[in-house]
């Protein structure tokens, strides 16, 4: 995965070389690439969820899935 952030002149691209990356690894690219552009990296951490919120969301949204899945049969 490569993500690149462009902001007021300054490009920033970052790149994990991995295929089929992971919520919780591609939020570390984006906070990776926002303290490359000189973030405080207490606003980076603040606005990006953690990896037990991610995984939480991931859960949720499985659950839901699954419960409209089994709702429809």
């Amino acid at each position: 995965m490569k993500i690149t952030i462009q902001n007021e002149g300054l490009t920033v691209s970052v790149d994990n070389h991995e295929i089929g990356s992971t919520a919780t690894e591609a939020r570390e690219l984006c906070a990776s690439a926002m303290l490359a552009l000189t973030y405080h990296p207490d606003t980076v951490a603040s606005v990006f969820p953690s990896e037990e919120d991610i995984d939480d969301a991931i859960r949720e949204a499985v659950k839901e899935s699954l419960e409209y899945a089994a709702d429809s049969i």
